[in-house]
């Protein structure tokens, strides 16, 4: 068991920040990936279950809520689901950063393929301008997963 979540510190920010900070380096330095198979493929979850809204937390319709605001249901919110909500928001907005006019789908795919990629060069690849923009949304999410 990982010491932060024998404390129940486990936070959703810090673990997606560890896994962009992992991807973006094997991006920048493609040998140093064989040691990152384990992070590169827990990214690649990541960002299926983002895509997916696996893990997610959607928002209960505003009739059951009743008039409560945005602020106070976020303060209600158990703790975990406020860190899911805010790796969600880093999230799209790296997305939106990195593939401007691109449909979500498409970037994800995209984000999918360069860790392919990078994991397997051998069979696959993807142009520079793919890297680059995977390169471009990691440090972004980072970003703002620092800055949350």
């Amino acid at each position: 068991m990982p010491i932060m979540a024998a404390h129940a510190q486990n936070d959703a920010r810090g673990t997606a920040w560890l896994l962009a900070s992992a991807a973006q380096s094997c991006i920048a330095d493609p040998s140093s990936a064989p040691k990152w198979q384990d992070a590169l493929n827990n990214t690649y979850r990541l960002l299926e279950a983002y895509r997916r809204n696996v893990f997610l937390p959607l928002r209960k319709s505003r009739a059951r809520q009743g008039a409560r605001d945005d602020a106070e249901m976020l303060t209600l919110a158990l703790t975990n689901e406020r860190h899911l909500s805010e790796v969600r928001e880093a999230i799209e907005y790296a997305l939106a950063a990195s593939f401007v006019s691109a449909p979500k789908e498409e970037a994800v795919k995209t984000i999918e393929e360069v860790l392919r990629a990078v994991a397997a060069p051998q069979r696959f690849q993807v142009s520079e301008e793919d890297k680059v923009k995977a390169s471009h949304f990691f440090k972004e999410l980072l970003r703002q997963l620092t800055d949350r």
